[in-house]
């Protein structure tokens, strides 16, 4: 509760700032979206008749294509801009539930369809999500405040959005739970079409990676959240199997 108030008793003092209330709105929408069914994808497949093998299999496929289409999320971000990508990764999430409805029993074409779409997602939408949170956050002194500002919204949907998937599992079904799922995906890309004349093209990279990576505390701190990261993605899969 304490997150919840200090998130908005901060929104307070930004509603002068229209495009940023309109980027926290298809933010919260999309986190909300993904979360109600985020956490049962597993289970589902399990129930469609997939083994234990072929799930983590399609994890271990969406993470080895994810790692180097983030890279070209980034190349696509500074060639046509963030909101442009944003946009794009949104429909790639929408591919993921479309391809999620129509999947089968042993359907490991659409299962790899699934795995590309996925990672298509994640790399093009988190990678021009965090630069326009960047530019619309123009405030640099309170530019922590404003991440955690974001995190919040992302938890708190994160926390109400499984029980909302939970509910319509117990009493309806997975189909009638991705396609509201989907249905509020849609909804949370509409507000990126508002938002307009945004400079949301990165300048080109000055510093070359290895000199980047060769910063102490950098190399530290990439390496700190990679491991939490490899901690996540686990726990996420393991856990709801």
């Amino acid at each position: 509760m304490q997150l919840l108030q200090a998130y908005l008793d901060t929104k307070r003092h930004r509603l002068f700032d229209s495009k940023l209330k309109v980027f926290d709105a298809s933010i919260w929408l999309h986190a909300f979206s993904r979360s109600t069914i985020a956490i049962f994808i597993p289970i589902l497949m399990l129930q469609l008749g997939y083994s234990i093998r072929a799930v983590i299999g399609y994890y271990f496929l969406y993470y080895l294509l994810d790692i180097p289409l983030t890279f070209f999320a980034g190349w696509l971000t500074r060639r046509i801009g963030a909101r442009a990508v944003l946009i794009i990764g949104s429909f790639f999430s929408v591919a993921f539930f479309a391809v999620l409805y129509n999947l089968s029993a042993n359907d490991f074409v659409l299962l790899g369809l699934l795995a590309l779409f996925a990672a298509l997602y994640d790399s093009l939408y988190w990678v021009s999500h965090l630069y326009l949170f960047m530019v619309f956050s123009k405030n640099d002194k309170n530019i922590s405040r404003d991440a955690s500002i974001l995190a919040i919204m992302r938890h708190v949907a994160g926390i109400l959005a499984p029980a909302f998937g939970a509910i319509i599992l117990i009493f309806f079904n997975q189909k009638l739970l991705i396609l509201i799922s989907t249905s509020i995906l849609i909804v949370s890309i509409l507000p990126l079409f508002v938002v307009r004349s945004l400079k949301d093209k990165p300048p080109a990279v000055k510093l070359k990676r290895i000199k980047f990576f060769n910063q102490r505390h950098v190399s530290r701190d990439y390496i700190s959240n990679g491991l939490f990261s490899v901690h996540r993605a686990a726990e996420n899969v393991i856990w709801p199997i």
